[in-house]
């Protein structure tokens, strides 16, 4: 099986895509990136490279992520200091890398994903995201919302698994706005 094969990142969109975009969505051009494992100054160069696009107010950028997957099976199973349930860690996790997010803040959001070990499976396309923000916080300003927030299980034993879900939207202003 081809690596790109179990990606599943598109198939999720494109409702929301089509509830958006209605009848009009025929019109729509959808330009599919796909970013695996990269360092931190590829995210800049991919950055970098995607910013004619960015730049476009005709374009809209939709990145997909999980956040936490917790579990043996994802062998990813902290469980902070023990003290709480297993699902608050996850959760404690996922709201400090939203924060993070929401500061717009690309390096502070790529240390805490090397410390943690977090597994946020958009990691590298939430990062270059940050990058193309950086690009334009001179004559742009931003905003990070999360819109919701939610564990596919309340995990509280090590034989449990859970995946997080969390919906943002990045909304951009000039002084022209």
């Amino acid at each position: 099986m081809r690596a790109d094969e179990n990606e599943h990142s598109l198939e999720m969109q494109y409702p929301f895509l089509a509830r958006v975009f209605g009848k009009r969505l025929r019109e729509v051009k959808i330009v599919p990136v796909l970013l695996g494992s990269m360092r931190a100054d590829e995210h800049k160069i991919i950055a970098e490279m995607l910013d004619f696009m960015f730049k476009d107010p005709r374009t809209l950028f939709v990145i997909s992520s999980d956040f936490t997957h917790w579990g043996q099976k994802f062998q990813f199973t902290p469980v902070g200091n023990g003290q709480g349930k297993v699902y608050e860690y996850i959760e404690s996790l996922d709201k400090d890398a939203m924060e993070l997010i929401e500061s717009l803040d690309a390096d502070a959001f790529y240390q805490f994903v090397r410390k943690t070990g977090v597994t946020i499976c958009g990691r590298h396309p939430i990062h270059v995201l940050l990058r193309l923000v950086q690009l334009h916080e001179r004559d742009t300003r931003f905003d990070v919302r999360f819109l919701d927030y939610k564990q596919s299980s309340k995990a509280e034993h090590r034989d449990d698994s859970s995946v997080s879900y969390a919906a943002g939207v990045l909304f951009a202003s000039t002084d022209q706005d």
